[in-house]
């Protein structure tokens, strides 16, 4: 009879205790024991403080893990060289590209692993995750290019190029590109600054940016069927949709979100620093309307600790993954054939549109979205606001 190859990997909070170690576990079948063997994986639960940190890290880490695993990962038989530095960057040993290639070349994989450690220190957890990602989409590619195992200095300036024909061809990337180039650029002269190699091959790249399109908010119509789609089908989207639409919460910042955050007697959310995107809390309001509809609906009859959502269709001390909110709004998208560019965090977007169509001040709406001056709500508002003139069209010119 075969044997599993391994569990699914798990995290082990200790019982939420912060001063105990939390760690993901999996059981991995040993060939020559012929028993299955505990793996721990410790690495990055000292430095996260609080539980909310330590969570998302494990979140990343088991998704990670069940990635590798899933491509051939074998943490046994393989060395430990191999995998110094595989839970920076994912690592697959299903790729053989063969050739000339050596394991002892030292690769793109092995110094953006480098690179992303000495920069862990200086930076946001969310900072890091996105420059993680980009590099790895530049060694994934490699690897489809047969190159995953060159040694760094053989990576030209042409197949940088190539790599960003890649981005803008296949991917469709726009902008973001710009991100890319300047993270691969960061890790080459990392690797300058190690006397590895001389020259930067991202320098000469050169990325035209694109007109960046206003973001779009949902005509009333539209907003009437996904409040009676979200109200048969996924009542905890609703609520979700009403909180970034009256509070201007961001997705991010709503995955966090506890009951012990809603203070309903004051009228107001906390949106605590460790969870807000610029890591500055602040109090958004809570229109009265809202605030009346969350104690009818018994949303606060919950304790303090507990997600206000969750995978349970209720609050519940288990959270919600990064693409929760996303996947499920893309099935209402998809079902009431709403178009594409219209995106989950348009909800904010209209939020914004109507209440100043309702002569709010826009002082009230910058302090309410969070930003950083008036200027910025104002482009902010006037990219989505429709000319509207009854001059225009009433009285316009004919031919």
């Amino acid at each position: 009879m075969r044997k599993v190859r391994c569990t699914v990997p798990k995290l082990n909070n200790q019982g939420e205790n912060l001063s105990q170690q939390w760690f993901v576990y999996y059981r991995f079948w040993n060939e020559k024991t012929q028993r299955y063997q505990q793996i721990r994986v410790y690495k990055g639960f000292a430095e996260k403080r609080t539980k909310a940190a330590k969570y998302r890290h494990a979140e990343k880490l088991i998704e990670q893990l069940t990635f590798e695993l899933k491509n051939g990962m074998d943490p046994i038989a393989e060395k430990e060289k191999d995998y110094i530095f595989y839970d920076e960057i994912e690592y697959s040993n299903k790729t053989n590209l063969g050739g000339r290639n050596k394991r002892s070349n030292k690769t793109v994989n092995y110094f953006a692993n480098k690179y992303l450690a000495s920069i862990s220190p200086e930076i946001k957890e969310s900072s890091y995750t996105t420059f993680q990602s980009k590099l790895r989409i530049f060694i994934y590619w490699l690897n489809e290019k047969k190159l995953g195992k060159a040694d760094i200095s053989a990576i030209s300036p042409k197949i940088v190029a190539e790599f960003f024909d890649y981005l803008t061809h296949t991917r469709k990337i726009g902008n973001s590109r710009i991100l890319y180039k300047q993270q691969l650029k960061d890790m080459f002269n990392y690797v300058i600054k190690c006397k590895y190699i001389k020259l930067n091959p991202v320098d000469g790249i050169e990325i035209k940016k694109r007109a960046a399109k206003p973001p779009r908010f949902f005509p009333e119509e539209s907003l009437d069927k996904i409040k009676k789609y979200f109200l048969e089908n996924d009542p905890q989207m609703w609520l979700a949709a009403r909180l970034i639409f009256y509070c201007y919460i961001r997705p991010k910042e709503l995955r966090f979100l506890k009951i012990g955050d809603i203070l309903i007697n004051e009228g107001t959310i906390h949106i605590r620093a460790e969870i807000a995107k610029t890591g500055r809390e602040r109090w958004p309001v809570i229109p009265e309307h809202f605030r009346n509809e969350l104690i009818i609906e018994g949303v606060l009859d919950y304790p303090e600790e507990y997600f206000i959502i969750s995978t349970k269709n209720t609050p519940n001390k288990k959270g919600v993954s990064k693409n929760y909110l996303w996947e499920h709004f893309d099935k209402m998208r998809t079902d009431l054939k709403i178009q594409r560019d219209y995106k989950f965090y348009g909800f904010k977007h209209t939020g914004m549109v109507m209440s100043k169509k309702n002569g709010v001040d826009t002082k009230d709406i910058q302090m309410q979205a969070g930003h950083k001056s008036l200027d910025q709500t104002d482009q902010y508002i006037s990219q989505m606001m429709p000319v509207e003139s009854n001059h225009l069209r009433y009285n316009g010119p004919k031919i």
